[in-house]
């Protein structure tokens, strides 16, 4: 709740004229409306005194009062709906930017479906929690304030009597919204989870259909229902008792008011026009008391849907940028780690103890070993996706804690086992890595990755979609795109993380001939599976349980009749044989 306040607060501080004019216009437009009733009571007594005259000119006044109100109601919704126009956007770019900034292990930790399914519902709410909160709380608690001043001029009796019932309307409510509302929270557990499910299972259609799994994705999906529509059935009949005690408070409240009426009038002490003005002021009570606690209601129920929302503003990188970072544009790329100890989060399990590595300006470095031996998390430290837990990572002797992320990140390129293609066309996707590129640079890069021809070979050409992640692609195109996407970029670092590790072997055979045509001057880091992709690699570093137990040349390691690297080349040839056998 205080990160919404603190939110809402700077909000209006931005926009304090715009807010200023819609408040005026709100409080003039309740207003008008909240006085409408003394008009009835005139109207009546002046039919009753046949003051004709009187009774013409009052109508003309109530005429004008109302255009005035209409004027006022138009100028409140032009004016509201500019603030949320704003609110909307500025909330979205805020929550996006936040999102971008977070570290790697907030997005690894958290389901995407959930995260879409918080932003889509907050998103609304916002917008929802805005309107009830100006236009449809406060106005009719400014009309009740109105109408209690008013049914005091009348009686005192009549006011308490209103002034009671709306207190216990008020406590009542109050008492069961606490509970609708813990009933709302329980309800969005299950209603994520079922997001989280769903797109879970459309960014794996194809796996889902490679195992025929249709039907029981939609068992899984099915079950999620199940503690989803308990949920609601409890969240539904917290609004239905809501609405049942209500309903009794205000029925007893009309009751008794207009039964003291009828004593008072039997004496004498109100007129006929005081009869209908109360009359009308309580029917317009008891309309805006509703129209308040329903508001009240859904306005919290907003609140619900949007401090997850609101809460990501809240969020704090674990991995931050120095105040001032060094330049990067001198940088000569010598990279020494050292005595570098490091787990990842929640997990007590080092990776590494008091590991020591130099790769040498534009040395074509391969990193090898089993799966899970460390390599590809040495390449996320030195991203800085996350930080080291003792000992450093030095770029030309300057710790990377000291660069700015986004300048520290600049300097690497990245083809990954499995590139991840924007749902966009191959122009963009390519050109991600440099947005002001020309299409000569365009071209030259296809042609350098070898992909160049296959674009010319398709109908839009560079302007085809990939669809969504890449899937119209096969693995070694997506690969090849990576390629061409660094090679626009340049970067002075390139990382090659296992990616032909998947690929046949005419794919293998043409993104090697890719990258060792774009890593001539580059410093290069090479991670494989495939030992017969690195063997032109100036050294190998042979990983086993995070420690660098071997490191040389393809032949001088091969010399190590023992050693992990000949063992895993044996039996990788023999693999080979096999499936040639």
């Amino acid at each position: 709740m205080k990160n919404i306040k603190k939110y809402y607060v700077a909000f209006i501080k931005n926009y304090k004229k715009l807010f200023a004019l819609f408040i005026f216009f709100v409080i003039l437009a309740w207003t008008l409306t909240a006085i409408n009733p003394i008009f009835y009571k005139l109207f009546t007594n002046n039919i009753l005194s046949k003051n004709w005259i009187k009774l013409i000119q009052l109508l003309l006044i109530f005429g004008i009062f109302n255009v005035i109100t209409n004027i006022a109601d138009v100028f409140t919704w032009r004016t509201q709906g500019l603030l949320i126009i704003k609110l909307k956007r500025d909330l979205q770019l805020k929550v996006f930017n936040k999102l971008q900034e977070l570290d790697m292990s907030y997005h690894i930790s958290r389901s995407t479906g959930s995260t879409i399914s918080i932003i889509k519902r907050g998103d609304s709410a916002a917008e929802l929690a805005f309107v009830l909160f100006h236009t449809f709380l406060g106005g009719p608690l400014l009309s009740f304030v109105i109408a209690f001043v008013i049914l005091l001029q009348v009686s005192h009796t009549i006011a308490l009597i209103v002034f009671v019932f709306s207190a216990i309307y008020v406590c009542v409510t109050k008492i069961l919204l606490s509970h609708n509302f813990k009933c709302r929270r329980l309800f969005h557990i299950d209603e994520d989870k079922i997001s989280g499910k769903v797109a879970d299972n459309l960014m794996n259609l194809v796996t889902v259909k490679h195992f025929a799994k249709e039907e029981w994705e939609s068992n899984n999906l099915s079950n999620l229902f199940k503690p989803w529509y308990a949920s609601f059935v409890n969240y539904d009949k917290s609004f239905r008792w809501l609405g049942f005690i209500t309903d009794i408070i205000q029925t007893l409240n009309m009751v008794t008011v207009l039964f003291v009426c009828f004593l008072l009038f039997r004496k004498g002490s109100i007129t006929p026009g005081d009869f209908i003005l109360v009359f009308s002021l309580i029917s317009q009570l008891n309309r805006e008391l509703s129209r308040f606690i329903y508001n009240y209601r859904e306005f919290n129920k907003s609140l619900v849907d949007i401090e997850k929302y609101i809460g990501i503003l809240n969020e704090q990188p674990l991995i931050k940028d120095p105040e001032c970072g060094y330049d990067t544009k001198n940088i000569n790329t010598l990279i020494d780690v050292k005595n570098v100890t490091f787990n990842y989060p929640n997990n007590t399990n080092a990776i590494f103890e008091n590991l020591n590595l130099t790769i040498q300006p534009n040395e074509k470095v391969a990193l090898v070993g089993k799966s899970g031996a460390g390599k590809t998390s040495l390449v996320t430290l030195l991203l800085r996706f996350y930080d080291v837990v003792a000992g450093g990572i030095f770029i030309d002797g300057i710790n990377i804690k000291n660069f700015k992320k986004h300048d520290l990140r600049s300097l690497f390129g990245t083809v990954p086992q499995d590139p991840i293609m924007f749902n966009d066309t191959i122009k963009y996707n390519i050109c991600y890595g440099k947005p002001t590129a020309t299409n000569k640079e365009l071209v030259e890069a296809c042609k350098t990755a070898n992909i160049y021809d296959f674009i010319e070979s398709l109908p839009e050409k560079f302007e085809t979609q990939v669809g969504e992640r890449g899937i119209k692609l096969s693995g070694g195109q997506k690969q090849r795109l990576a390629i061409a996407r660094v090679v626009l970029a340049n970067p002075k670092i390139i990382v090659f993380d296992e990616a032909t590790s998947q690929l046949d072997s005419e794919s293998e055979r043409e993104i090697q001939d890719a990258f060792w045509k774009i890593n001539k001057d580059k410093t290069t880091i090479i991670i494989a599976h495939r030992l017969s992709t690195i063997i032109k690699a100036d050294r190998i570093i042979v990983f086993d349980n995070g420690k660098i137990v071997e490191a040389g040349t393809h032949e001088e390691l091969l010399k190590n009749v023992d050693g992990t690297y000949n063992k895993l080349w044996k039996i990788q040839s023999s693999n080979i044989a096999d499936t040639i056998s």
